[in-house]
């Protein structure tokens, strides 16, 4: 149906629009019209449909105590058919050590692999504890990066815990950085459901999308799938980050603490791809882009300040 279509929109886009306009409680009879027209287009949309419908409900199932079901017209009981279908084999565990913790330290990687064929990607100064491997399978990211190949199980959700940030897929590739105040999300491959602080609904992305998240404020954005977890290459790819942002990033990887001598350049917006292979390359790279200096202090800190 044309109506929720857009020009340059995929047919994930037009899905994830369906969800979000028939979970409404004011949808009409030509609402249900149109989308029975996109239905018969393609047997694709169904199963698309399908796949976002089923997300956003275990996204929403998993914390109910805490959020307000939404209302759901009578049309929508037929869809939540898929999403109870895949709650209902929740029953079967899995095996899966619990309570595991995971870290790295400044300049050290770490690959770990799960009872479920998943794989998680620790960069440098990271910590993960696996809280849960049984209807649900479930990590807290405390803080640093990590990249998740998580194994595709529509009957058991994979859930990421980064502060207060809920993160739910069925199966995917994507991103998380945790930092004191900003969490970041990237999907590479799939589709993921992010619930932010204060919001009753998932924010759905898919591959190329991202979420920032800081305090109140979310910043939806695109990239390329290819920047996603550069690091893993040796690369930090930024894009349009705050200054402060940046610096607080490369300090995981710095044997040294990079501070800003002025707060009001924490704001700059820097976009730029560094080669994780020293901090004075590093720190010229930043410096120069924004006319900016950098000054060693002592043994342990650096100094970053406007050019003359």
């Amino acid at each position: 149906m044309k109506d929720m279509e857009s020009p340059g929109s995929t047919m994930e886009d037009t899905a994830a629009g369906w969800v979000a306009r028939l979970r409404r409680p004011e949808v009409t009879e030509s609402d249900e019209q149109a989308f029975a027209e996109w239905l018969a287009e393609d047997d694709r949309h169904g199963k698309s449909f399908d796949e976002y419908a089923a997300l956003w409900a275990l996204a929403g199932s998993l914390d109910q105590s805490e959020r307000e079901p939404l209302p759901r017209p009578a049309f929508w009981q037929w869809m939540a058919v898929a999403a109870s279908a895949v709650l209902a084999l929740g029953l079967f565990l899995l095996v899966a050590p619990q309570d595991a913790h995971y870290s790295t330290l400044a300049g050290e990687q770490r690959e770990i692999r799960l009872d479920d064929g998943s794989e998680l990607f620790l960069n440098t100064r990271s910590a993960i504890d696996v809280v849960r491997f049984d209807e649900r399978r479930e990590v807290r990211l405390e803080s640093g990066e990590v990249f998740f190949r998580i194994a595709r199980d529509e009957a058991h959700p994979f859930v990421v815990q980064a502060g207060d940030t809920e993160i739910v897929v069925l199966g995917t590739r994507f991103n998380v950085r945790q930092l004191p105040a900003v969490t970041s999300v990237e999907v590479e491959e799939g589709i993921v459901a992010v619930t932010a602080p204060g919001t009753t609904s998932p924010h759905l992305l898919h591959a190329g999308e991202a979420l920032r998240i800081e305090g109140d404020t979310r910043t939806a954005y695109t990239l390329g799938t290819d920047t996603i977890a550069g690091w893993r290459g040796g690369q930090l790819v930024y894009t349009k980050l705050p200054l402060r942002e940046v610096i607080e990033d490369l300090n995981r990887y710095l044997p040294v603490t990079v501070s800003l001598a002025d707060d009001s350049i924490g704001d700059v917006a820097v976009t730029a791809v560094l080669q994780v292979d020293g901090e004075e390359d590093m720190l010229d790279a930043i410096a120069s882009g924004l006319n900016l200096r950098w000054n060693r202090i002592g043994d342990r800190l650096i100094l970053l300040s406007r050019g003359s």
